[in-house]
């Protein structure tokens, strides 16, 4: 393939998520051209989880989030995302909602993170125990990370991760 210059400038673009550092972990096209990506930024000396939207031609979606972006504490400290998962859901204004999974740090441990968007950028409080659009899981003795996420055909999210040793 060839490089599409249409995208950005000449095919590449660079974007400021959090004002400081950030680190695009993975993308998604949707149906009419978007793309999301997902990954981490600094904001306010914490890492958080980050998504952006952007049209089909590298500009921000300023629809989405704050501007384009939508950075999100989860945990009680750092919190680090590697997954971006379009979830249908026909109660949605746009159809879908957005589930965002990685590792977050949860008092002394390091846990599965896993927070939902809705497709406008702002957080899903109807999703997560605490009703307040996340859920932390301790899934072993040590630190977790989430690497995958998928759906099954009846709705249900699966996260699928690893152990990063024993505490």
């Amino acid at each position: 393939g060839s490089v599409d210059a249409s995208f950005g400038t000449l095919g590449s673009a660079l974007y400021d998520v959090g004002g400081s550092s950030d680190s695009g972990r993975g993308v998604i096209a949707l149906p009419g051209g978007q793309l999301l990506m997902v990954g981490n930024s600094l904001n306010g000396g914490a890492y958080e989880f980050s998504v952006i939207r952007t049209d089909a031609n590298g500009t921000l979606d300023t629809s989405f989030g704050n501007q384009g972006k939508a950075l999100v504490a989860v945990g009680s400290g750092y919190a680090f995302s590697n997954t971006l998962l379009v979830q249908p859901d026909a109660g949605a204004p746009e159809g879908y909602r957005l589930v965002v999974a990685g590792h977050v740090q949860n008092g002394a441990t390091v846990d599965f993170g896993v927070l939902r968007l809705n497709a406008d950028g702002s957080v899903d409080n109807s999703f997560g125990v605490a009703g307040n659009g996340r859920v932390l899981l301790a899934a072993g003795a040590g630190d977790e990370t989430v690497n995958a996420t998928a759906l099954q055909a009846d709705g249900k999210l699966l996260i699928a991760g690893r152990g990063i040793g024993a505490t």
